[in-house]
């Protein structure tokens, strides 16, 4: 579909002699495909940006968006359009790379037959200076007269999601808890992280609302080391209780009703790994597999198993992104970008909590409208005897600063669902006893 879609290319008439990185550019666009390419209606197509530095290494991710005013462009045609530039967030010299987005979709840059328009650009002090910060929106995109499209990353039609470099601040428990489901009206979206109910969720959101059909299968988001393994193909307007990322939410279940749950961040990779070691299948491969059923301290530092162990939760929140790799670890300097997203796209969800809530079952029933009963299921029971080890050898100096490391980001979203649900909880104390019970019971399981 995109290579059918994105044909053609985009071009500046002149790149002006004073433009610095902020203001208008004339671009000339070829629409060679045997489609429109609008700016309204479901999955609008519009002009946008990114700035990367010197060395290729993005800084700015979808900037401002441009809509195709008046008319947009028909197939086989071409135009000339105004795009606005936003400049990036320090002085410098930058590469700026001008492409189109189709929202909930694709990107044009990505397709075989797309040619985006790439110039080196100096970026001084002074035109930082000149237009105003932008502040962060929570509502809708709305196209102005200009056209220019302030880019939301809560939003539905956001493609693959931009990085919203403006906004900062904590996010506060009001911005989280959201009011009674709409059942009748909106499709449901379970964003299923591993280890953390989501087995015993999927199943009662599919008795409790009466789901017969709804789309279960996992995306590459987590299993982007099985390099044979074709990413999933979406149904549009489903239900989705998976395994999935959100951004795979947001295109197959656009407009959904957005749910899922946290679990105390190192608990739930001690869990991953017990799961991973008794039920792990050979086709995964001889290295994995070793790994895997080997100590925890080399299951907490392969690369290729990354999507599965590092960080997982915020993974699935802002993948795919050029910040996180399939197959390596997050570099801590993209932590605070990568958070703030993540804690942004938070706000998009109608049901958050965390599984150490003793309010939960309560909360997810009052929120359904409904008191069937929630029954736990795929919860980690036993281990063959040759899979066993002796948990407290595994807990080494070495295996606990890995273990904080993969955890890390993780566990900020936990604290920020927790705080949430539960005021005035001493969440410190309670990740502490969490994980000490947990040990407790997965030393049981391995003895």
């Amino acid at each position: 579909m995109i290579n059918e879609f994105c044909k053609g290319y985009i071009r500046i008439h002149r790149l002006p002699s004073d433009f610095k990185g902020s203001g208008s550019l004339r671009v000339h666009l070829a629409n060679h495909s045997n489609h429109d390419w609008k700016s309204e209606g479901e999955h609008p197509v519009f002009l946008c940006y990114h700035w990367l530095d010197e060395k290729w290494n993005m800084v700015v991710y979808d900037g401002f968006r441009t809509a195709l005013i008046p008319d947009g462009l028909r197939a086989g045609n071409s135009a000339s359009f105004s795009v606005e530039i936003d400049p990036p967030p320090k002085p410098g010299a930058y590469n700026l790379v001008l492409t189109l987005v189709r929202d909930g979709m694709f990107w044009f840059d990505r397709a075989d037959d797309f040619q985006m328009e790439t110039v080196k650009i100096g970026v001084a002090q002074d035109v930082l200076r000149q237009r105003p910060k932008q502040g962060p929106s929570n509502d809708a995109p709305k196209t102005a007269g200009s056209g220019v499209v302030r880019p939301d990353p809560l939003d539905a039609r956001n493609g693959d999601g931009p990085v919203d470099r403006s906004s900062s601040g904590a996010t506060s428990g009001s911005d989280l808890i959201r009011a009674k489901a709409s059942a009748k009206e909106r499709k449901f979206g379970f964003m299923h992280i591993p280890k953390t109910s989501g087995s015993a969720m999927r199943a009662f959101l599919a008795k409790a609302m009466n789901l017969a059909t709804y789309f279960k299968e996992a995306d590459l988001s987590q299993h982007s080391f099985l390099k044979d393994v074709p990413d999933p193909v979406l149904p549009i307007g489903e239900n989705y209780l998976a395994h999935v990322s959100f951004g795979t939410l947001l295109k197959g279940c656009p407009d959904g009703q957005y749910l899922t749950i946290f679990r105390e961040a190192s608990s739930r990779i001690l869990s991953h790994w017990v799961f991973w070691r008794t039920y792990l299948a050979d086709e995964y491969g001889e290295e994995r597999v070793k790994r895997v059923r080997g100590r925890f301290i080399d299951f907490l530092s392969y690369p290729e198993i990354a999507c599965q162990v590092d960080n997982i939760s915020l993974r699935m929140l802002v993948w795919p992104h050029p910040r996180v790799p399939n197959d390596d670890f997050i570099d801590r300097k993209d932590d605070e970008e990568l958070l703030q997203l993540a804690l942004d796209r938070l706000k998009r969800f109608s049901f958050l909590d965390v599984i150490e809530n003793p309010q939960f079952e309560a909360n997810l029933q009052d929120w359904l409208g409904t008191e069937l009963n929630y029954s736990r299921v795929n919860v980690s029971q036993s281990m063959p005897k040759h899979l066993r080890v002796p948990l407290y050898r595994e807990f080494t100096p070495e295996t606990l600063e890995a273990l904080k490391a993969r955890s890390r980001l993780d566990r900020v979203l936990w604290t920020a669902v927790a705080a949430a649900r539960m005021p005035g909880i001493d969440l410190a104390e309670l990740s502490r006893n969490t994980l000490i019970r947990n040990v407790a019971r997965y030393a049981a399981i391995m003895a």
